[in-house]
């Protein structure tokens, strides 16, 4: 009896070691903010991703973010998202997302932030030939610690986590954490308000089948002026 259990017990681990999937995936894209008015800061993001050890294309998305800062460190933001993906075809998607972010800095030059975010994603608004829109909704929470050296902050390490958790439909493989993510990256300063994030996460998804991706990216960053900044100091110079 216990020679039968071993054996189904083996053959259950052959299974599932047999259902894993490993692929590397490749990130890179651009960001773009401006300081609109007051606290409030508007962002594009472009980004292009390719999966099948980066031999295939997988998505690109176009992102829209209006973020709000309430109080030092504490943040609120909404976005939307449009994405072009491929998995046996081409189809269209779309995300609405609400997040509530704080950063806190701690000594030595640390600083911790978490993320909730509350993300709404469609293929389309309305039913078409009788197929109805394909909705998921999805809870999200990070963590992030970074460092910047006062005297050197050219270069800004950080390592972070994230959580998944389907709310509608529930993913009955996955349990309470759908996904998860392990990420870890340096940002670099560049001159004239440029910067370039280079990073590397491992993704694990409990779909079906065991998930598990490890992503390699670089993205280039630009800061434009702050337009509230430019129109309080025309508004000085009028006042002369």
């Amino acid at each position: 009896m216990r020679k039968l259990i071993l054996i189904l017990a083996l053959a259950g681990s052959h299974a599932s070691f047999s259902q894993t999937i490993k692929d590397a995936h490749f990130w890179t894209g651009v960001g773009l903010e401006m300081e609109v008015i007051k606290n409030l800061t508007a962002g594009f993001e472009t980004q292009v991703r390719l999966n099948d050890n980066m031999s295939s294309f997988n998505r690109a998305y176009a992102e829209f973010t209006a973020d709000y800062e309430i109080i030092k460190g504490l943040n609120v933001a909404a976005i939307y998202r449009y994405a072009r993906k491929q998995s046996d075809y081409f189809f269209n998607a779309n995300r609405l997302a609400l997040d509530v972010s704080y950063r806190y800095k701690l000594d030595f030059g640390l600083a911790f932030k978490t993320r909730a975010r509350f993300q709404h994603g469609f293929d389309r608004l309305s039913e078409v030939n009788g197929i109805y829109p394909d909705r998921k909704n999805v809870y999200r929470q990070s963590f992030k610690i970074s460092y910047k050296n006062k005297d050197f902050k050219l270069i800004s390490p950080y390592i972070g986590a994230e959580i998944f958790h389907s709310i509608q439909p529930i993913n009955s493989n996955a349990g309470f954490l759908d996904t998860y993510r392990f990420k870890a990256g340096v940002n670099i300063d560049l001159p004239k308000r440029q910067s370039l994030k280079v990073f590397y996460t491992f993704e694990h998804e409990n779909r079906s089948k065991d998930n598990r991706s490890f992503i390699y990216g670089i993205q280039y960053n630009y800061e434009f002026k702050s337009l509230y900044k430019k129109m309080k100091k025309a508004k000085k110079e009028l006042a002369k």
